[in-house]
């Protein structure tokens, strides 16, 4: 992730406000497309293998990839061939839809990447699964931006077709690593469970879909209304904020897999100590850097992107620092519905932050743009925490976050 913000600086830099705006908005609307068979089958294939892991079922997790290889292959290219027949209908020298249609062919290596990372942090291989996403995409990204600046051909389609190739590079990475530490054993068809893990990919892409756009909705609402200046304001104000969510993304990587174990052998004990302490850690690395966002945000836009910059996103980066900050305390209330089977009450918490990200976007978003964006996003994060914590409370009966409510017994 802080290489993904070393990233948003050279592009910020290089392309200014505006290209950089249409950047933004392309690996936006890919992002979003890419929910389905990206994220959401990620989560499936990692709580599925986790669980057959501890049984010792290697073939059943040999049966899911593949599965999941077929559903990546026949939705990506169905979305794309969508998206590419949109562009040269709705497309003109002007429109951002051409961008888009280059942009979707990451598509296919987003899933089959997103498929393997899955498979690799169910093993409890969870650095490995991480490897090709959170470094090798970056730092290509990094080195073809670099040739791009250095011979003077940087533009807003170049950079998406670097985006693209990045995200190609990472896929081959993923598959490197897969075929280290992949299960031993015949791949056998397993029909059997076909039924079972559609049904389970329903519900998680339903709930990536409203994550998704809980995350992409305010770029896409100020693409569709503003100028290209507020988006880039806007993607700089989140890549920001992210720097606080940064400690509890990686505690929701790490315990995942045991989120799933815990759950499968019966022990509620592990399940509370588990979210307690990794609130706890996450809390403690992201509230200082959010206490330096805050008051220094400002002057470090400045000297990292520009004195316009600094007047364009500092107030949005701020916002989004607090409700960030708010959501870290929370802790993993989301992957500890996901990772037990309770999905679909995470589903409900989503759509509430959904809604009220929603509602106040359209309230705040024509008359403050960006700032606007920011304050809808933080609420809706805030709105999100906030139902998804009552779910894991009545289902899990564990009280999540970093301290225990006093006098509130946990059975």
């Amino acid at each position: 992730m802080a290489l993904g913000l070393l990233v948003t600086v050279v592009l910020a830099r290089g392309l200014g406000p505006a290209a950089f705006g249409q950047y933004a908005f392309v690996v936006a609307v890919v992002t979003a497309l890419a929910t389905p068979f990206g994220p959401a089958l990620q989560q499936l294939v990692t709580r599925e293998a986790a669980t057959r892991y501890a049984s010792d079922d290697g073939k059943r997790i040999l049966a899911l990839l593949r599965w999941g290889d077929r559903q990546v292959a026949v939705a990506a290219t169905l979305v794309g061939l969508v998206i590419v027949c949109a562009g040269f209908w709705f497309g003109g020298s002007e429109s951002r839809w051409p961008l888009v249609g280059l942009g979707v062919v990451a598509l296919p290596f987003m899933g089959f990447e997103g498929l393997r990372a899955g498979g690799l942090a169910g093993l409890h291989r969870v650095v490995r699964a991480q490897f090709p996403q959170m470094l090798v995409r970056p730092v290509a990204l990094l080195s073809i931006l670099g040739i791009l600046f250095a011979v003077d051909s940087l533009s807003a389609g170049a950079a998406v077709m670097a985006f693209v190739a990045a995200t190609g590079l990472a896929f081959a990475a993923s598959v490197a690593l897969w075929r280290y530490a992949r299960p031993l054993g015949r791949n056998t068809p397993e029909t059997s469970a076909h039924k079972h893990w559609r049904s389970a990919w329903g519900r998680f892409t339903l709930l990536m879909v409203t994550g998704g756009l809980n995350a992409q909705l305010g770029l896409l609402f100020l693409g569709a209304v503003s100028s290209d200046q507020q988006v880039a304001a806007l993607r700089v104000a989140i890549q920001g904020g992210t720097l606080v969510a940064l400690p509890l993304v990686i505690v929701n990587m790490v315990i995942g897999p045991y989120l799933a174990r815990a759950y499968h052998q019966g022990d509620k004990g592990q399940l509370q100590a588990l979210s307690r302490r990794s609130a706890q850690v996450a809390l403690a690395v992201a509230g200082p850097a959010a206490l330096i966002l805050i008051a220094w945000g400002g002057p470090l836009l400045g000297w990292a992107l520009g004195s316009e910059y600094a007047r364009i996103a500092a107030w949005p980066l701020a916002a989004l620092v607090v409700g960030q900050t708010i959501n870290v305390a929370f802790g993993s209330v989301g992957w500890l519905l996901n990772m037990t089977g309770w999905e679909t009450d995470s589903i409900r918490g989503t759509v509430v932050g959904l809604a009220v990200h929603a509602a106040l976007a359209l309230t705040l978003i024509p008359p403050f743009g960006a700032q606007g964006g920011a304050i809808a996003m933080a609420t809706g994060l805030v709105a999100t925490n906030a139902a998804t914590a009552f779910w894991v409370v009545r289902r899990l009966r564990i009280v999540p976050g970093p301290f225990p409510v006093p006098g509130r017994p946990v059975r």
